[in-house]
């Protein structure tokens, strides 16, 4: 008992060592400005909330936003109000995850899996690690109350014969599945291959199901009140995702692709792109992702085998035999790759499409974190057979998947130029003034600029920021009756408003227009003293363009003071685009042409850099970018 309570702290301590060294030296890697929301609701909840407590929900079909938010509280008190306490929420849930399913392992197929299982999700491919080290609160971490309940089920056939203890097990089982379900609709393909799954195992023997259906509905529809309230109070929001029904959402799909199409496009396209190889490696490997994708195969064809050789399963379930337990788990890994993939083929939601890499492949983690369990089973299978090719390519298998992954995950360690969570701040402004928009609409901007008057100044700027970058476009289209009520807002926040207005029209215009067209449209629309805001704004967003697009975008153009607003805007954006890595943005604003770009711009985009710098530290510094002059 004490080896293995040993062997277990030792693989745990590996596994929080590589994520934090992450966490303190590597920012720039996993910094992502959505999840600083949940930072911004933790903050709320500590000093003081502006909105009613269930109107923080990000989007209305995800709790995960407001749970993550309270989750930070305490981390905020601990650990000051940093990136870093902001990061520590998916950190502990992903291992509680780990535990959990290392746990599960041991038990159910052996140490050797368990241990297999360790390696490949210390070292996992490099999208899912950094999705694990994101606290958005949704795809990765419905992970949590799915392998919890399926902790609790397996535990609750042990304890079948004892009607007290089995009825309460199965009870929290449906509580965790209930609180899932507020958390993040996209557990529904994880329950439904749980169900499937147990569903199988227990054909022709139904006495497990008559016991466990009261008791896990009553769980369930406990640990789902936070969404009943939520619905009830917000004309059942919940019941659309994004603002249309899943009969809308189902028409959507069937009107532009074949499911088909979809589903070979998920197989063929997305599984083999998820693990996301493209960011630095220490060797250069052509083609990994085709490797990734034919270890994915193996393990799921080796897997399918072990579930057949668990047959019959409902003689296993009679005879209380491990291997049926073991069996669930294996359906379940399974069902759900084929639930996910028939959710994907009959929708119409992108997967691979966003700024950053590992943000497109986000709906992804548990697809790829059940495939490192796949991988972990078939693999200890193959190693606890007597044929010694087998145990070879069972040792191979999971080393190679092990020794890709690292080739990957240690260029995140970054000690020669470290860019520590610890010294940003975990929390933003931006995206509740975004959130405003969504709960009050966009007929009342005198009260929804009026939310934010019990915030300080930056907290202010950055919510009116947001605002305007959500609301521009319906300002834009109603611009007579909109000026008077922001005119009556205070100028610096007036200021802000046209920033966010200007990164929202940048967004959906930025690759179609030039500086003539956008000086053009300003100089009709945007009050000239807020001018500069605007083009800095636009700027901002701009940023993500390649160099290309910055000496077509000037072509002609010679108003200079326009000029510098923009690529002060640039700069910011520029530093946010990197994580704040300074050795990075240094680089990225130095390599502007003086050919195409005058030495003045550059300047100007590195003064915008050092103030959005400046703004996201914990305690603001000078000098932090080179000069430019």
């Amino acid at each position: 008992m004490k080896s293995k309570a040993l062997i277990f702290l030792t693989i745990a301590s590996v596994f929080i060592i590589f994520r934090l060294s992450i966490l303190l030296t590597s920012l720039d890697v996993i910094y992502d400005s959505e999840e600083l929301y949940r930072g911004a609701i933790a903050k709320e909840l500590i000093t003081g909330r502006i909105l009613p407590l269930f109107d923080y929900l990000y989007t209305d079909y995800e709790g995960g936003s407001l749970i993550m938010g309270m989750a930070a509280v305490p981390f905020f008190q601990l650990f000051g109000e940093s990136y870093f306490a902001l990061k520590l929420v998916t950190f502990i849930i992903s291992l509680v995850i780990f535990t959990l399913w290392y746990f599960l392992l041991l038990r159910y197929f052996g140490k050797i899996c368990a241990l297999c299982f360790s390696a490949i999700a210390i070292f996992p491919a490099p999208g899912l690690l950094k999705i694990s080290l994101t606290s958005w609160g949704n795809h990765f971490e419905s992970l949590l109350f799915t392998t919890a309940a399926l902790s609790l089920l397996l535990a609750a056939y042990e304890k079948e014969k004892k009607r007290a203890d089995f009825s309460l097990i199965i009870f929290f089982a449906g509580l965790i599945i209930g609180t899932g379900i507020f958390f993040s609709y996209s557990i529904a393909p994880q329950l439904a291959a749980l169900f499937f799954s147990i569903l199988v195992i227990n054909w022709g023997d139904w006495r497990f199901l008559k016991k466990s259906i009261l008791p896990l509905l009553s769980g369930a529809i406990f640990g789902f009140l936070p969404g009943i309230y939520f619905n009830l109070t917000h004309d059942f929001a919940g019941f659309r995702i994004k603002g249309k029904s899943i009969s809308q959402l189902l028409a959507e799909s069937s009107e532009s692709t074949s499911s088909l199409a979809r589903l070979k496009d998920f197989f063929i396209n997305i599984i083999p792109s998820s693990p996301c190889y493209n960011s630095d490696s220490i060797i250069d490997i052509h083609s990994p992702q085709l490797l990734t994708a034919f270890f994915y195969f193996i393990s799921i064809l080796i897997l399918v085998k072990v579930v057949k050789g668990t047959q019959p399963f409902y003689k296993l379930l009679k005879e209380k035999k491990s291997e049926s337990r073991g069996a669930i788990i294996a359906l379940f890994l399974i069902f759900y790759i084929a639930f996910f993939a028939l959710t994907y083929s009959l929708t119409s939601f992108q997967i691979g499409q966003g700024y950053k890499d590992y943000f497109g492949f986000r709906y992804m983690a548990p697809i790829m974190y059940v495939f490192s369990i796949a991988m972990a089973i078939s693999a200890s299978s193959l190693i606890a057979n007597r044929l010694k090719w087998k145990k070879w390519a069972g040792i191979m298998l999971v080393a190679l998947s092990v020794l890709l992954n690292i080739n990957y995950d240690f260029r995140f360690l970054n000690f020669k130029s470290p860019t520590s969570a610890l010294s940003y701040k975990g929390y933003n402004y931006f995206w509740l003034g975004q959130v405003v928009t969504f709960r009050y609409g966009f007929n009342d901007l005198s009260h929804l600029i009026k939310l934010s008057e019990n915030l300080n100044l930056g907290a202010r700027e950055e919510y009116t920021e947001g605002l305007g970058f959500n609301y521009g476009w319906v300002f834009l289209s109603r611009v007579s009756e909109e000026t008077p009520k922001l005119a009556a807002a205070p100028s610096e926040l007036r200021n802000y408003f046209y920033k966010g207005l200007g990164e929202s029209f940048s967004y959906y215009t930025g690759e179609k227009s030039n500086m003539n067209t956008l000086l053009k449209f300003a100089t009709e629309t945007i009050p000239e003293m807020n001018r500069p805001y605007f083009y800095n704004g636009f700027g901002k967003i701009f940023s993500f363009n390649v160099r290309e697009n910055y000496e077509k975008f000037f072509s002609g153009f010679t108003e200079h003071n326009a000029a510098v607003s923009f690529f002060e805007g640039v700069g910011e954006g520029i530093a946010e685009n990197n994580g704040f890595n300074r050795e990075t943005i240094n680089e990225n604003i130095l390599s502007f042409s003086p050919d195409s770009i005058s030495p003045d711009l550059i300047s100007a985009a590195n003064k915008g850099a050092l103030s959005r710098l400046q703004n996201a530290l914990m305690v603001p510094k000078n000098n932090l970018i080179a000069d430019t002059n």
